[in-house]
């Protein structure tokens, strides 16, 4: 009888590596998920800027992607 907390065991268990698999792409399904949600939440904040103000709400994000790029490099 295999034990299911035997590394040995999990290591030739298909079907234990199939749910890992699964997880992580039903966690990057829920990623993607989120990530478009709060892209149209900004869209939606955009459209309430006064047009002169658009310019510089638009600097400002492009300065923070900059400096959130260069943190993750």
């Amino acid at each position: 009888m295999f034990n299911n907390n035997d590394p040995i065991y999990n290591f030739i268990n298909t079907d234990y590596y199939q749910q890992l698999q699964n997880q992580y792409h039903n966690e990057q399904m829920y990623n993607i998920a989120d990530a478009t949600k709060k892209f149209d939440d900004f869209l939606e904040a955009y459209k309430k800027v006064s047009p002169e103000y658009k310019e510089t709400l638009l600097r400002e994000c492009f300065i923070m992607l900059c400096n959130k790029i260069r943190n993750d490099i």
